[in-house]
């Protein structure tokens, strides 16, 4: 029996990945009335961090939370909602849908490194500067 290719049934990850900074403009034009001042402060502080790259626990300070884990839930519903605007579901984490988790620093925390797409797109709004 001939095995059929599935193009259409990409893992959601791989969908995320697939997205461009046109994507993401469309998506953050509709979804920013939805976002809560922290959620907006968390997302472009870390589109402006360098490398793109910080520890959730980085994520929260910049929105004045005193723990990872408010930051862990609020970044993560923004997440969701992008995932949604694009219609993938079955992310392992949402926040996936606007980093991707790299190695663990000295402490032990994830780094959360912005998808480039969504970093430019940001840029495109001139909500954040090249660094």
């Amino acid at each position: 029996m001939k095995e059929v290719a599935k193009t259409d049934e990409l893992a959601p990850f791989e969908k995320v990945t697939r997205l461009t900074s046109d994507d993401y403009v469309s998506a953050f034009r509709v979804l920013e009335p939805e976002m809560t001042a922290k959620q907006r402060t968390m997302l472009l502080g870390h589109a402006s961090a360098l490398g793109h790259t910080l520890s959730m626990e980085e994520i929260a300070k910049l929105a004045g939370y005193a723990s990872y884990m408010a930051a862990n839930i609020q970044y993560g519903m923004l997440g969701g909602r992008f995932a949604g605007y694009f219609g993938i579901n079955g992310l392992d984490n949402k926040t996936q849908a606007l980093a991707f988790a790299g190695p663990e620093d000295k402490q032990g925390h994830w780094q959360w490194t912005m998808h480039p797409a969504l970093v430019d797109a940001l840029m495109q709004l001139g909500l954040v500067k090249q660094n």
